[in-house]
């Protein structure tokens, strides 16, 4: 996953087109079922069911959440 430019909040923005041709809804789902991460489809902030293969990620968490999040997305195979 590659990782977008943040202009300093509590979330982030990856982008896993290259990595994956998953929905980001797909990737979501799978990310959550394999890998015990929740993150959010961006798609779900457009009207129009715009998929630019970018998920939004939180880091409203505490460093142990944050750390278990880190190492699981490490884990991720690509599809």
């Amino acid at each position: 996953m590659k990782l977008l430019p943040s202009g300093g909040s509590f979330f982030l923005l990856a982008r896993f087109g290259h990595f994956s041709a998953e929905s980001d809804s797909e990737m979501v789902k799978r990310l959550i079922t394999d890998y015990g991460v929740a993150t959010i489809p961006l798609s779900a902030f457009y009207t129009d069911g715009t998929d630019n293969n970018i998920i939004r990620l939180s880091f409203a968490k505490d460093e142990a959440t944050l750390r278990a999040g880190a190492e699981a997305l490490c884990r991720v195979k690509p599809r």
